[in-house]
């Protein structure tokens, strides 16, 4: 095997003097070169490789031969376990001790993928040829075949596939990277710190010098079986164009880069100081390394920012007057905290400059100063009025980790005459020194119009007029949150809206002047309001809720320091934690503890104690010598390590520590561990890293100390324990009896006999009687020796009391139906007193075996003691069971105790006399039936559907009809029970009569609607169908009756889902490139797969999830559930791929004045009825709008529905609701586009108007981008062929007319809304990407006026059918062409002959379910496919169209668009009109591409379409004239040649064909050409040559 190696000057040479497999101290290789020709030598000098094994797995390798890229190699073999230490003898690099710059390049074949294996370690354990002692994988392919580290993988590593991987550390830019066959697949941004993880040791840090190859310390659980022809490890980063180069495996191995020069100077990128700018001369005037042309100058004065003493700042002059390296421009003065008091004037009690006023225009910029009191005490205070405002320069210093102040608290004690309007607390920014309001930015803190205190949506609180309160903000970067605080108290948080240097960062004295404004807002006095101010404090941190609490209320001298309050933050403010008397879960006695806490707002304390680098929160305790627990086990939301240390907070000592406690969920932390008596433990609760922080309740528990002899662990040893065998440590004895009451008996006593109650019943022959049960156990009851001492049975056993009150007839007690061997004893009198009434052992004539009964005759009104022991010393579980016959009744012949004239049903038992319908017959007598609620009958749903018939009469109505839908006619009742999901009822063509459907929950006697129906739309015979959410255990009542006063027979169908395994939401944001996924799952914890484009991108425990999609574009995703089958919900979003002028999702409002408030939105209303609210964020529809696809938006949307929303608006009135957006800029392009999520719902007999306007003078004038009109319209303007319909799908409007404009709005009309329905919007977006337009060639058009081609295909059961599947012939006579149309239901927009399927028709086929196949088309040569159509239709509920295509002529179909994915629309009520053009991507180079319109549903309506065509991108196809058809136009004649010397002698057009115009055929075109032809035409000359199938000479 011939292979090129990559050898250094001096190798060869080294490689003679080195004899042994050892390096000389401190030579070292600029990069190591190994070949695996048969043996682990390396070609570059280094020691040979050494094999090292995980434990039980053979330390070898064996080799094989291989192909690789078509030639022969020698291949390594190492199985799962096995790894290659070797000795790079590398230099330390990138300005630490380690070697910090490499990139290890490896040729290698995994026979299998699918599990986690490293590819290297950057450690072992000095000369220890072991892998147990090493460290984890510092790279790895992992489950899903990508390459990388820390969840970040990407690529693919196919199985048996021989690929050159890549591993790139680079200092400089402090990444890693991955790189699979010279592509990068995987970029670490920011993970590489000097001399940290990546870092690889070397000779020179007295530790050997190792990189393992395939190793990993978990050993074979994360390595696997590995083929292997070439390792290089290079001393330095290779650039991505030197590793694109290398390209892929090859049999030669690596070897050197290709020299690559990016920047064209002459110096190879490996030895240019400077690879990107030009540099020949390699100037580097600071000597580090990098050219002076890379080195940066921000500032722009000459000085390179390394060299610069202020390189914010021009300075060329670099003035540094006090020496102190920092230059006089950036030279600030910074304090911790700022404090104005306003006693009589606006000067600063910590030393920074005055306060400045502002104020909007024609209010004077000026404060007044007066007297008041606060807290009792006499204060001067600041006077603004509505209108003025306080510029602070706050002089606060960077923080949180930006260029910004990130972390303040602004405290402010302060009075407002009046509440109830939009008040701004403070903004941020203002326009430099500029002393004006209008230039800044919207407030930043707000008093909102119900008094409370926030921003965005999120008001809490209560701000009283005339009362001084002390109102705080935090702003804190580490917990991301937004707090707000009145009088101490916390009111409201925005939690993780704080961004690093984002809308709440303050500017400072090094950027555009540490400006805030108090008061301040742009819109001016509209958010703006009068107050009184006695203090102003602003603190450089975040202050914690324990210290804004103790801050308290407004006080006459203001906040000037907030009190320290104790932090369990550190180790000396640990919380002291005592451990109490309790049990645990079996009922043991312990002594425990529990806390809750979070560590989210925690700092991390580095330790030594397992690793520290989470935030953490302290604790201590005190040890009782016993097996003590320290647990956040399945207690803490977030991957959590617990640390134990005894000691002082100056001198810990580390006692245990745990990372993932054996047993414990959610890698949460659990130790055990035995305690000294009365030493103090302090405990450290913290994160794994610092990523992971949260909420957690932390547990101490600690044995009791043993007592002798006691089993039942409770603490109290057997020989005083009451209950030696069941755990009660506190020994309750409540009957004094000895026992304790954990072992004890219930009224064992007679005293505390259990009264029972007779109730009237029916015995075993339907007679009436009085009778009760009760059951219990007389093990460890008492033993009462009273019934001994009256005479009334011998028994040594204890018993149970019971009391029952006679009724003056015949009583039995009995225990027939117990377990054991019992005594019965019946007494009268007391209990000091009792006499004996009857007793008995054994009833064996009565019960089985050796059971008890006793019978006598009762005295009315006397209390009878009945006593349940055994015979003997027995007990056991026992039933008791008394019965007392009813009084005698006159004339009761069925002796049910009711006599016969007051008898519902005088010969059938019935004692208790139930009549539910109230009809006077007893139900024993009734028939059967369920006319009333409380007969309805119950339907069992379990099965997903039930069906049953019946019929309805006139003979009896019901109140309860006309309570949900007006209906004097009488019905039938039915229940069903919900399981979570959708419910449907329906009597749908399945009636004789005019139906109607109500569905109510509650009891019978309070019943509430839940929905009805009467008429539904596509149902014959004025049939019903109706559905609704059923709540999961919820019972509906469903009647069943009549319109008006029909009845007759039905068929009812009731239908029941269960709940969702998971429901599944996600909102995207154009302004980061995200999509965050939120989703609910009734089972509680598990864990969730969430893939991306295919590709699993997390495993959760979470629900919720955030996709990061940076280029924009489609991304398809779904959510599964882990180890539930049939448990996942997938969806797609598509981000903008350009740049985003304007976006709106309508998330994050509280209500429709957040909508103007904090959107920016403005809602107008023109001739409108006063109490209309117009377009609206609030919706009772259960859908959203329909998205491109057709799928619906998620998350808030805005409509305008007339069902609502306000009443009708008569036409001809003009009156309109209106919405603009807000203000955008269109500036610096040329193109835009508005997209929308849209849904118009017009009405078939509707009258309303939608319209989509835009403005380029910020809504002086409009013109219109869009329009539909409802085709029942019968004033002007009128509809008419190009504008009537609904709207459904996805809309885009070309708003390039306003391109360049800097003060663009859209605007959204709803005029005149007649009867009902909306219009509803989302996903609002104004970008630079048209849709799509089509492609450059037509391969297809169809528009059907010769009928529907042979060549179409009709696929479905009624292909064959004249009518009943797609046709020309428009059977139902849907085209209209006369506007207005008395039913706006029909055709409209379709002109001439078209497609349609219309189920609505005679013949009606039972199944209907038929697809409209376009011809095969072919578009392998094809960069774009794109289908074009025109689509009407009207449908129902329970029909489906879909646009489709396949590539395998059928074999399975895709939906590209469909009418039926839970989008907003209403069914059966007006046509939705659109033209499409639909992208289709995955048609690109298939030779089998068919696209088809499904319809499914009998009876559902009609769907029509035309205009049928597909497009692609392509090279034009040449078209191959006749040679001396110059002109290209079919003929040759006299115009060739005059076409031929235009182009020779007047620079005339070049010709379409130059072959064709090379007319002689000589292979040039010249004056002999068009003579040529002139000979042929005139005088007899030749016949032209035959062209060739190419127009080139």
């Amino acid at each position: 095997m011939c292979k090129r190696f990559f050898v250094l000057a001096g190798v060869f040479g080294l490689i003679t003097l080195l004899a042994s497999s050892q390096l000389s101290a401190q030579e070292y290789f600029d990069s190591g070169s190994w070949e695996f020709d048969e043996s682990l030598s390396s070609a570059t000098g280094q020691p040979d490789i050494e094999v090292v094994a995980a434990a039980g797995v053979a330390a070898e390798v064996t080799y094989e031969a291989a192909v690789i890229d078509g030639e022969d190699a020698i291949a390594a073999h190492l199985a799962d376990g096995a790894a290659l230490r070797v000795h790079h003898g590398l230099e330390p690099n990138g300005g630490g001790a380690y070697v910090n710059d490499y990139t290890i390049v490896m040729d290698v074949l995994f026979p299998t993928v699918g599990t986690w294996m490293s590819l290297y370690s950057s450690g072992l354990c000095g000369d220890t040829p072991v892998l147990a002692c090493g460290s984890d994988g510092e790279a790895f392919v992992n489950t899903a075949t990508g390459v990388g580290i820390s969840g970040n993988y990407g690529g693919t590593v196919v199985a048996n596939t021989w690929h050159r991987i890549a591993l790139r550390v680079d200092s400089a830019s402090g990444d890693f990277c991955s790189f699979i066959d010279g592509e990068q697949v995987m970029r670490n941004v920011g993970s590489i710190s000097l001399d940290g993880r990546w870092a690889l040791y070397s000779q020179a840090n007295g530790a050997s010098d190792w990189v393992v190859l395939f190793g990993d310390n978990n050993g074979a659980g994360e390595m696997g079986e590995v083929l292997i022809n070439s390792a290089t490890i290079f001393g330095r980063a290779l650039s991505d164009a030197e590793l694109a180069g290398l390209g892929g495996a090859s049999a030669e191995g690596a070897g050197a880069p290709p020299a690559v020069d990016t920047d064209e100077d002459g110096v190879a990128d490996a030895d240019d100081n400077c690879a990107t700018v030009a540099n020949e001369g390699q100037e580097d005037a600071d000597e580090d390394g990098i050219g002076d042309a890379c080195e940066a100058d921000g500032d722009g004065d000459g000085v390179i920012d390394d060299n610069d003493n202020c390189p914010s700042d021009e300075n060329a002059g670099q003035e540094d007057e006090d020496e102190d390296g920092l230059g006089d421009v950036c030279d600030y003065t910074w304090w911790e905290n700022g404090h104005w008091e306003f006693n009589g004037d606006l000067s600063s009690g910590s030393g920074q400059l005055d306060l400045g006023v502002m104020a909007v225009d024609g209010v004077a910029a000026e404060v007044t100063y007066e007297a008041s009191v606060i807290n009792g005490e006499d204060v001067t205070v600041a006077h603004l009025a509505d209108g003025v405002a306080l510029r602070v320069h706050h002089g606060l210093e960077p923080n949180g980790g930006g260029s910004y102040v990130n972390d303040y608290t602004i405290v402010l004690d302060v009075l407002f005459p009046e509440v109830g309007s939009w008040m701004s607390l403070y903004n941020t920014t203002l326009c430099g020194d500029a002393d004006v309001l209008s230039c800044g930015n919207d407030g930043d803190w707000f008093v909102n119009g119900a008094a409370g205190i926030g921003i965005s949506g999120n008001y809490a609180g209560t701000i009283e007029a005339n009362t001084w309160h002390r109102i705080a903000l935090t702003i804190d970067s580490a917990t991301t949150n937004y707090t707000s605080y009145i009088d101490g108290v916390q009111v409201q948080e925005n939690p993780g809206s704080i961004g690093l240097d984002g809308r709440y960062a303050l500017y400072t004295q090094n950027h555009a002047g540490d400006h805030l404004n108090l008061f301040g807002d742009d819109t001016g006095i509209s958010e703006m309001g009068e107050v009184l101010i006695n203090s102003a404090t602003i603190y450089g941190r975040a202050l914690t809720g324990e210290e804004l609490a103790e801050l308290g209320g407004a006080t006459a001298n203001g906040p000037l320091v907030p009190v320290v309050v104790a932090d369990n933050n550190d180790c000396s403010g640990a919380t002291a934690l005592a451990l109490e008397a309790g049990e645990d879960a079996a009922g043991v006695a312990i002594l425990s503890v529990s806390a809750a806490g979070t560590t989210a707002d925690a700092t991390a304390d580095d330790v030594g104690c397992g690793a520290n680098n989470g935030n953490g929160r302290w604790y201590s305790f005190t040890g009782n010598g016993q097996a003590t627990t320290v647990s956040i086990c399945d207690a803490a939301a977030f991957d959590s390590r617990l640390s134990v240390f005894t000691g002082d907070c100056g001198a810990l000592e580390c006692l245990a520590s745990n990372d993932d406690g054996a047993g414990c969920g959610g890698f949460t932390s659990r130790i055990s561990m035995d305690s000294v008596e009365g030493e103090s433990y302090l405990v450290y609760v913290h994160g794994y890293n610092a990523g992971n922080s949260g909420e957690y309740t932390l547990t101490v528990s600690a044995e009791l100390p043993p007592a002798a002899d006691d089993q039942d662990n409770d603490g109290v040893a057997d020989a005083d324990d009451n209950c030696v065998d069941a755990a009660n440590p506190k020994q309750e004895d409540r009957d004094a009896d000895g026992f304790g009451d954990a072992c004890d008996a219930t009224h064992d006593l007679c005293v505390d006999a259990e009264a029972i109650t007779l109730i009237k019943g029916t015995d075993a022959a339907g007679a009436g009687v009085l009778t009760a049960s009760v059951s219990g156990n007389t093990a460890n009851a008492t033993d009462d020796t009273e019934p001994e001492d009256v005479g009334c049975g011998s028994s040594s056993a204890g018993g149970l009391w019971f009391s029952v009150i006679g009724n003056g007839q015949t009583m039995t007690a009995s225990t027939c139906e117990s377990g054991y061997d019992t005594r019965l004893g019946i007494f009268s009198g007391v209990c000091d007193g009792l006499t004996c009434i009857g007793d008995n052992d054994d009833a064996r004539a009565f019960c089985d075996s050796n059971r008890s009964m006793v019978t006598w005759d009762s005295l009315e009104g006397e209390q009878y003691l009945v006593l349940v022991h055994g015979f003997s010393s027995n007990t056991g579980s026992f039933q008791l069971d008394i019965s007392a016959e009813l009084p005698p009744a006159a004339d009761d012949q069925d002796n049910d105790g009711v006599g016969d004239p007051d008898d519902n049903c005088i010969d059938i038992p019935n004692g208790e006399q139930e009549d539910r319908d109230e009809d006077g017959i007893g139900d024993v007598c009734d028939p059967e039936d369920n006319e009333t609620c409380l007969d309805a009958i119950e339907l069992d749903v379990s099965a997903g559907e039930v069906s049953v018939s019946s019929r309805t009469t006139l003979n009896q109505t019901d109140s309860e009809n006309d309570s949900c839908g007006d209906s004097s006619s009488p019905g039938i009742w039915y229940s069903a029970v919900g399981g979570g999901g959708a419910m449907t009822a329906s009597t749908c063509s399945q009636a004789a009569f005019d139906t109607r459907l109500s569905i109510f929950t509650g009891g019978c006697a309070g019943l509430e609607c839940v929905t009805n129906n009467d008429d539904f739309g596509g149902c014959a015979g004025n049939s019903s169908f109706t559905e609704w959410v059923g709540i999961t255990g919820q019972t509906y009542y469903i009647l069943a009756h009549g319109y008006g006063s029909s009845s007759g027979e039905f068929t009812l169908t009731v239908t029941a889902e269960e709940a969702d395994c998971l429901s599944l939401s996600s909102t995207k944001d154009e302004s980061t490139k995200t999509i965050a996924l939120a989703w609910e799952s009734p089972a509680p914890g598990g864990e969730f797969e969430v893939t991306v484009n295919g590709e699993l991108a997390a495993t959760v425990s979470e629900r919720s999830y955030t996709i990061s999609a940076p280029a924009g574009g489609r991304v398809e995703y779904s959510v599964s559930r882990v180890g539930f089958d049939d448990c996942s919900l997938s969806g797609s979003a598509t981000l903008s791929t350009g740049t985003v002028f304007f976006t709106e999702g309508f998330e994050g409002y509280a209500d429709d004045l957040a909508v103007e408030v904090d959107g920016g939105w403005f809602r107008d209303h023109i001739n409108v009825p006063n109490d209309a609210s117009g377009f609206s964020i609030i919706s009772t529809r259960d859908a959203n709008p329909p998205t491109s696809d057709g799928s619906p938006s998620t998350g808030q949307y805005l409509i305008s529905d007339n069902d609502y929303h306000g009443g009708d608006i008569a036409q001809g009135t003009g009156g309109t609701w209106d919405i603009w957006s807000p203000i955008f800029s269109l500036e610096g392009t040329d193109t835009a586009w508005l997209h929308m999520a849209v849904s118009a719902q017009l009405n078939n007999n509707g009258t309303a108007i939608f319209d989509v306007d835009a403005s380029a003078d910020g809504g002086e004038t409009w013109a219109n981008l869009f329009r539909r009109i409802a085709p029942s319209r019968n004033v002007e303007p009128l509809p008419d062929n190009s504008n009537a319909d609904g709207y459904f799908g996805g809309l885009d409007l070309d708003l390039s007319d306003f391109a360049g404009e800097p003060e663009v709005r859209i605007r959204l009309r709803h005029t005149e809304p007649g009867w009902d329905w909306w219009i509803a919007v989302d996903d609002v977006l104004v970008d630079d990407v048209a849709p799509p337009q089509g492609g450059n060639i037509t391969v297809l058009s169809e528009g059907f006026d010769e009928g529907i081609p042979a060549d179409w295909v009709l696929l479905g059961p009624n292909a064959e059918s004249v009518d009943s599947t797609w046709t020309t012939n428009d059977p139902c006579n849907r085209q209209h062409e006369i506007f207005p149309h008395l039913d706006g239901r029909g055709a409209a927009r379709m002109d001439g002959l078209f497609a349609i399927l219309d189920s609505d028709c005679n013949p009606d086929p039972a199944e209907q379910d038929e697809i409209l196949s376009t011809p095969s088309i072919d578009c392998t040569e094809a960069d774009g496919v794109y289908l074009h159509f025109s689509s009407e239709t009207v449908w129902a509920n329970n029909s489906t169209q879909e646009v489709l295509v396949t590539y395998d002529d059928g074999g399975t179909w895709e939906i590209l668009f469909s009418y039926h994915l839970g989008a907003l629309a209403d069914h059966a009520e007006e046509p939705y009109f659109a033209d499409r053009v639909i992208a289709v991507p995955g048609a690109i180079g298939q030779s089998n591409v068919r696209f088809g319109f499904r319809y499914e549903g009998s009876n559902r309506w009609w769907w029509a379409i035309d205009n049928v065509a597909v497009t692609v991108d392509g090279e034009e196809p040449v078209v191959i004239s006749e040679r001396g058809d110059a002109n290209a136009d079919g003929q040759i004649d006299l115009s060739d040649p005059v076409f031929t010397l235009q182009y020779l002698f007047r620079g005339g057009a070049v010709p379409p064909c130059m072959a064709a115009a090379d007319a002689n055929g000589d292979g040039a075109i010249d004056i002999s050409d068009p003579t040529y032809t002139l000979n042929h035409l005139f005088i007899g000359g030749a016949e032209h040559p035959a062209t060739s199938d190419s127009c080139d000479l």
